[in-house]
C-alpha cells in the first residue's frame, strides 16, 4: 500500500468559518433569522451561486421580489454578508501550514461562489501554501456531484490511495471514499490532528509516507 502524499481540504467550516446564523444574530433582523437563512443561504439559488451559473445581484433581486415581506432584511444581507460571515479557523490553518512545510501536497476542494472566494483568497495566508484547487464556481459543478471529484483527481494526477480528504459534511465524503480516498469528517482542529496522527502522517506523530486508517 502506498503512503499518503496529498492532503485535500474543504474550505467552508474547515479552514474558514462560514457563519450566516451568527451574522444575522448580530444584525437588526434577528427576529427574521430563520426565514432569511431558509430563503437565502439554504436556498437552491445559493447553490447555483456556488455553481457559478447565476450572478449574486440576480439572486438578491429575485429573492426581494419573491419575498417582499423580507425585503429590508434581504437588502441588508446583500450589502453586508460578504464582510460578516467569514473568519479563519486558526487551528486548521496551522495544520495545513505544517503539512505543507513537511512536504505534503495541499489541495482545496470546495463549494464557493466567486465573490466570497475572491475575498477570502486575498485575506488568508494559507492560500499561499496550496498546490492546486477545484472551486465550484470555476468548474460549474458542486459537491457532492461526481464530476467535481473527477476533476480534482484528473487535473492534478492524484492517486486516490495516496490522498486524504477533509470535509465537514458527511455527504461530501461518500464519493471520495468510493474512490479509495481516506476521508475525515471534520469537527475541529484537535480531532483532525488526532486523525492525521492515526493515519501516520509525519507531522502528527508518524513517519511521512506511512499509511493508516481512521479509528
Amino acid at each position: 500500500m502506498k503512503g499518503y502524499k496529498n492532503i485535500v481540504f474543504d474550505i467552508g467550516n474547515v479552514l474558514v468559518r462560514y457563519d450566516p446564523v451568527g451574522f444575522l444574530e448580530r444584525s437588526p433582523f434577528t427576529e427574521q433569522k430563520s426565514e432569511l437563512i431558509r430563503h437565502i443561504f439554504d436556498a437552491e439559488l445559493w447553490i447555483e451561486l456556488d455553481r457559478g451559473t447565476i450572478e449574486e445581484e440576480t439572486v438578491f433581486q429575485h429573492l426581494s421580489e419573491k419575498y417582499p415581506e423580507l425585503r429590508e432584511g434581504i437588502a441588508y444581507i446583500s450589502k453586508h454578508w460578504i464582510d460578516e460571515v467569514f473568519s479563519v479557523i486558526e487551528g486548521t490553518s496551522r495544520i495545513l501550514t505544517e503539512l505543507k512545510d513537511s512536504g505534503y501536497r495541499i489541495y482545496l476542494l470546495s463549494n464557493f461562489g466567486e465573490r466570497g472566494f475572491l475575498k477570502i483568497s486575498k485575506e488568508y495566508s494559507f492560500f499561499g501554501k496550496i498546490d492546486g484547487k477545484i472551486v465550484s464556481y470555476e468548474v460549474k459543478t458542486v459537491k457532492p456531484e461526481k464530476k467535481i471529484y473527477d476533476l480534482l483527481l484528473e487535473r492534478y494526477g492524484l492517486d486516490p490511495k495516496e490522498t486524504i480528504y477533509i470535509d465537514d459534511r458527511p455527504e461530501n465524503l461518500v464519493i471520495a471514499e468510493k474512490y479509495g480516498i481516506l476521508c475525515h469528517h471534520f469537527q475541529n482542529p484537535e480531532t483532525l490532528a488526532g486523525f492525521l496522527k492515526r493515519a501516520g502522517v509525519h507531522s502528527f506523530g508518524g513517519e511521512k509516507g506511512s499509511t493508516g486508517t481512521e479509528e
